[in-house]
This record gives structure tokens, sequence and C-alpha cells, in this order.
């Protein structure tokens, strides 16, 4: 699933600069990156909990909560300062390559090879 929402997200980010700001595109791109963006975390969440030892579990996400925020707030204080630096072009620009790389990221990694029965 992320691999299908990072690209959408990216989609839906250029769809923002592209739309022209008279008529609805405008809203249903905005619409449209809101319900996909904030996929991302839900998604992970779940992941995290399919993937959490038990024992470890609450402590796992109390790292993994401590770091999405942490990041987040660090990611809205730099989106801000280079909006006003360069403007909004650039900047969804960026973010849309950060879907991107983030998807490239996904698709690297790999599910552990488990072992063969019998051996």
């Amino acid at each position: 699933m992320l691999l299908v929402a990072y690209p959408l997200s990216a989609f839906a980010t250029v769809a923002v600069l592209a739309a022209p700001a008279a008529g609805p595109w405008l809203a249903l791109a905005l619409a449209a990156m809101g319900l996909i963006v904030y996929l991302e975390s839900p998604l992970l969440q779940a992941f995290l909990a399919d993937e959490a030892p038990t024992p470890e579990r609450d402590a796992v996400f109390s790292l993994y909560f401590a770091i999405a925020f942490g990041v987040g707030a660090l990611w809205a204080a730099a989106v801000g300062a280079a909006l006003g630096r360069l403007g909004f072009t650039p900047v969804f620009t960026i973010m849309a390559l950060t879907y991107l790389a983030a998807a490239g990221c996904v698709f690297l990694m790999r599910e552990p090879v488990a072992a063969s029965v019998g051996r």
C-alpha cells in the first residue's frame, strides 16, 4: 500500500501546483492531497503493529511516535523556512520528490528469507 500511497502523494502534490485557482480544481487537488498524504502514518503504524514483537510493542510504538512527531515538527519548520525563501513551486516539487524517494526506499526493502523447514 505504501508503494501506491507515495506515488499518489507525489501526484496530488504536483496537482496542487498545476491546478488553476479559478474553478473547483484547486479544491479537488487539495482534498486529494489531504486524503492521500495522510495515509502514510496509519499504514506505517499498521506495519509496525504487525512486525513489532509483542513484549516490546509498547516501547516500539513510543519510539515510533517520538521519532515521527520530532521529524514531523522539524519537517514543518524546514518547509516553512523554504517557502519563505523559495516559494510554493520549488518547495512542493521537493515534497513530491521526497514521496518518490520514500517509495524507492520501500521498494528496495526485502522481507527476510525464512529458514528452510527441516534444516
